[in-house]
């Protein structure tokens, strides 16, 4: 852009010239509208053309520095910031400009696009991979719960292993202990069976509402595969039992 009164070039949207210091006038930033007019000389010699518009009343504020764009500005008149968009902040020279979308013009995310029967639909990997799966979808709290509750399984199982075999009471007070975890494992398996695609929902992983879907459909077949895969092992170690111990 050139300066209307000493002709020198100066930046864009700029309001006063660097050169002669000529305040530049309101019209020199705005943006021509079709509606364009060539006016002639008498000698015949064509002029620049002029623009008309309709006055208006409309006014938006710059989301930098809260001055008022009027109706016909592309850019703020005090700190040349384009309409509707403000500066980079990952930008150290700040010169970079980042569009601001309309919440009504955002895209959804993948909980709005989710129908309510797929979010409350049971989840096998969730239910019987819980710790694999958990890790997977980055949840860490839920991994740490995963690894303490079956930690604590172990360790009680070993204790009564080794030092349990002469004393009683204490053998009584591990099968209470194992009944309990059976139970707790049991509401455990229910909770995340029935709350698995909300969980992986709520991770924020997934932008993509395909993606998103095709990675869970990998996990219900595999959770659906170890459900199978605990059903026989405990058929089995019934079916042990009775042999060992006749009625």
């Amino acid at each position: 852009m050139r300066c209307q009164q000493c002709g020198q070039e100066i930046e864009p949207f700029a309001s006063t010239c660097p050169y002669c210091g000529t305040r530049l006038q309101v019209s020199s930033l705005t943006v021509p509208t079709p509606q364009t007019t060539i006016q002639q000389s008498p000698a015949g010699a064509v002029s620049y053309p002029t623009t008309t518009s309709p006055s208006t009343t409309i006014t938006e504020r710059c989301l930098v520095c809260g001055a008022t764009i009027p109706a016909r500005n592309i850019a703020c008149p005090q700190c040349r910031t384009p309409r509707g968009m403000v500066v980079d902040p990952y930008d150290p020279t700040c010169s970079r400009y980042l569009l601001v979308v309309p919440q009504s013009m955002a895209p959804r995310s993948v909980a709005d696009r989710l129908d309510t029967s797929v979010l409350s639909s049971w989840h096998w990997g969730a239910a019987f991979l819980t710790l694999f799966w958990a890790w997977s979808q980055r949840l860490r709290a839920h991994v740490i719960i995963s690894v303490v509750f079956n930690a604590l399984f172990l360790l009680v199982l070993g204790y009564s292993a080794l030092f349990l075999s002469s004393n009683s009471k204490a053998s009584d007070e591990v099968a209470v202990f194992f009944l309990l975890w059976t139970l707790i494992w049991c509401g455990l398996r229910l909770y995340y069976g029935f709350s698995g695609m909300q969980i992986a929902r709520q991770s924020g992983r997934y932008s993509d509402l395909e993606t998103f879907l095709a990675v869970q459909k990998k996990w219900q077949r595999a959770g659906l595969i170890a459900f199978i895969g605990y059903t026989v092992l405990l058929v089995i170690g019934l079916v042990l039992i009775n042999i060992n111990n006749p009625l």
